[in-house]
């Protein structure tokens, strides 16, 4: 937290500082979908549960609010977006331009040793979904994401890709009873066998493939905010009203 005579500053808190790190956090929990959609995020229980007093606590939510990652009450509480099935779809297709791009310009970039280390992470997140730990799968899944599209050198590529990520949290967190019974679970064998090859459309094609193999799963079994309501079964309301 920077501070000027007890008020906050807008200036960066500084890497290390309490605010920072209660920033990166709650960044991490809501790229894992850790909160579900709707939950009012308290400013004393994100302090409490982090360990920082109030203040680094409310200026982190502050911060991922103004990223769009988190919505404000009237009240001026901060809540886990409720994300409808038209924004779930802009999100994928922004992700479907950004994401591509990042992997095809990290490929010639990637040395043989982070390749090795990419591999190593895609293996143990294989064999975590194998045994049906899908939470260690999910953080396999960011980390080797997150590393590979590092290697692209493009800071504010990641940062736009990671803020999308966040705002679908709400999204990650009512899956995860579904992702078990994917049938077509992303094992990143593609993503991996491009980078061993340096072929950058290939790097392109395996993760918009990844992204959208996932959304068309959910956009078939989640409901959405502004999905019509169900059908009224009509011979069952008959049956009531005649008694």
């Amino acid at each position: 937290m920077v501070r000027n005579h007890g008020k906050e500053s807008d200036a960066p808190a500084p890497e290390g500082s309490l605010e920072q790190r209660a920033y990166a956090a709650l960044r991490d929990a809501l790229i894992q979908g850790g909160f579900p959609p709707g939950e009012k995020l308290s400013i004393r229980r994100i302090a409490v549960a982090l360990g920082v007093s109030p203040m680094p606590a409310r200026a982190a939510l502050r911060r991922l609010a103004a990223e769009r990652c988190l919505d404000i009450a009237p009240g001026g509480a901060a809540i886990v977006p409720l994300i409808t099935r038209a924004e779930y779809r802009e999100i994928t297709r922004i992700r479907c331009l950004l994401e591509p791009e990042a992997a095809a310009t990290a490929v010639p970039r990637l040395t043989g040793e982070e390749i090795a280390v990419l591999r190593a992470i895609a293996a143990e997140a294989k064999a975590a979904r194998s045994s049906g730990d899908e939470e260690t799968y999910r953080r396999g899944d960011r980390l080797l994401h997150q590393r590979f599209f590092a290697a692209a050198g493009q800071p504010l590529l990641l940062s736009l890709i990671e803020t999308l990520w966040m705002r679908r949290s709400a999204i990650i967190a009512q899956a995860r009873p579904l992702l078990p019974a994917r049938p077509d679970k992303d094992d990143h064998d593609a993503l991996i066998a491009a980078a061993e090859t340096r072929d950058p459309a290939a790097a392109a094609e395996a993760s918009r493939s990844e992204i959208e193999r996932a959304a068309a799963y959910l956009m078939t079994r989640l409901r959405f905010p502004d999905d019509p309501a169900e059908p009224v079964d009509g011979w069952t309301t008959l049956r009531r009203i005649n008694g």
